[in-house]
């Protein structure tokens, strides 16, 4: 499967942190899309290793979770604090 565990993708995200320059956003499982709010907690789980790097790291948002330009504003924002 292409979705793994919230362990595995901690674990990688620490042993990638060192080599990222960027990282792609998103909130979303097999069957469906979430809006990026209700993945806060993980991300910022998943976020931790990046941000312990000695350079920034970027995050990209490619799109929304309901594919309207209108969630762009809320989305952007969340994105923003988690910086």
């Amino acid at each position: 499967s292409q979705f793994h565990s919230e362990d595995y993708n901690r674990a990688t995200a620490k042993a990638y942190a060192p080599y990222t320059e960027c990282l792609h956003v998103f909130h979303w499982d097999a069957s469906r899309r979430y809006p990026l709010q209700e993945g806060s907690s993980i991300w910022a789980d998943y976020l931790r290793p990046f941000a312990e790097q000695p350079r920034e790291i970027g995050l990209l948002l490619e799109f929304m979770h309901d594919d309207r330009i209108e969630s762009l504003a809320q989305t952007a924002a969340v994105l923003h604090d988690w910086l």
